[in-house]
């Protein structure tokens, strides 16, 4: 086969054809090829009404700055993109369009980057984050304030595959469920190295799980709920909602009535190595509440639970290998300590010598009184 430049070496292409790498770079460009995850830089904690998508983050009442409101515009237009929040306050003036494709939202740090509820509107309710269904979507390095509803999810409501790194969610509200984090049945919640806290909700006013959570290395504090689930509440309307929590303190938790650190409503909900301390539920069945189902708690450090102000019996139903003071949890009979015994031979055992503070989440500061103003500290992860 002679080639276009007179030679009969072997062609660069398919067999059978006369394609050179000229030819080749041609048919390429007209291939149509995955579209490219872009990054949209944050460049204003300004809010304003956002432009129409055009793959340009610019608006034009703010001389062609990139607004957090334009780059999930900008991101809603395609899919897998990341959005870059600088240090400051992003204040909303409005509720953010629906994260309604796969993205990532990355700020400078949780001491650094807020995006907050506009506060000075009065009346005007709305959440801060909105994750449509089945759209996964990452967020890290800021902090989540300000949400307030009437309804569920103050701070997120999450109906898709959410994870949080390095987040603080506090100082958020709602009516219903959920005053930090809603999550809804058929939907995910990874939450890791973050705080939840200062929360207010009816139920689960840190966090409501209809759908899987799981909490690793991440403290939930100082949360109040007006009925049930000061800290979690565990209640799917569709299927089950396996809750893990790993490595976490659960502490300072108040609830009008059951379970301020944890209610739980199905079976599935898993606690291991981590702290439940100081908590404070209004009724009679204590701060780790499992309601007629078997709720796991292993390998814990289980302390100074109340209830109606007085310290509990059972605030834990099943319970094995925790530190625990006198009162904190269910002494267990023969039957259920062979059931616990067999389901902590599962379960690894702290090293020899580990502290367990150190293992079993942060060490919680008790609270004798909500504070007006709760320290900068204890909102940072």
């Amino acid at each position: 086969m002679v080639n276009r430049d007179g030679s009969d070496h072997p062609t660069h292409g398919f067999a059978g054809t006369e394609t050179d790498w000229c030819g080749a770079v041609r048919l390429g460009l007209l291939a149509a090829g995955p579209a490219q995850a872009r990054v949209f830089n944050v460049d204003t904690t300004a809010d304003a009404p956002s432009d129409p998508a055009d793959n340009s983050c610019s608006v034009a009442s703010l001389a062609g700055a990139c607004t957090l409101r334009e780059a999930v515009t900008e991101a809603r237009a395609g899919s897998g993109d990341e959005i870059v929040l600088g240090p400051g306050r992003h204040q909303l003036n409005s509720e953010l369009d629906s994260l309604s494709q796969d993205m990532t939202i990355r700020g400078a740090g949780a001491n650094s980057t807020t995006v907050i509820r506009q506060p000075a509107i009065p009346g005007d309710q709305y959440r801060v984050f909105d994750v449509s269904s089945a759209k996964v979507v990452s967020i890290s390095g800021l902090t989540v304030t300000g949400g307030d509803v009437t309804g569920d999810g103050g701070g997120i409501r999450n109906s898709g595959n959410l994870t949080l790194n390095r987040v603080v969610v506090g100082g958020n509200n709602s009516s219903g469920g959920g005053g930090g984090v809603f999550t809804i049945s058929g939907a995910t919640l990874e939450v890791t190295d973050s705080n939840v806290n200062d929360n207010n909700a009816g139920r689960g006013a840190g966090i409501y799980a209809a759908g899987a959570v799981s909490l690793t290395r991440s403290l939930v504090d100082q949360n109040d709920a007006s009925v049930e689930g000061g800290g979690l509440y565990q209640n799917p309307t569709i299927g089950t909602a396996p809750v893990s929590v790993l490595n976490s303190t659960v502490a300072n938790n108040t609830s009008a009535a059951a379970g301020a650190a944890v209610m739980a409503t199905t079976t599935g909900v898993q606690i291991d190595f981590s702290t439940i301390a100081y908590n404070d539920a209004g009724g009679s069945n204590g701060s780790i509440t499992p309601d007629n189902v078997v709720l796991n708690v292993f390998d814990s450090i289980v302390v100074s639970q109340k209830t109606r102000g007085r310290k509990v019996r059972s605030s834990c139903r099943k319970a094995t290998r925790n530190l625990r003071s006198k009162r904190s949890c269910t002494r267990l009979g023969a039957r259920a300590r062979s059931r616990a015994a067999a389901a902590a031979a599962r379960t690894p055992s702290p090293s020899p010598g580990s502290s367990a503070v150190g293992r079993y989440g942060r060490a919680p500061t008790r609270r004798s009184s909500p504070p007006a103003t709760p320290p900068a500290t204890a909102r940072r992860p």
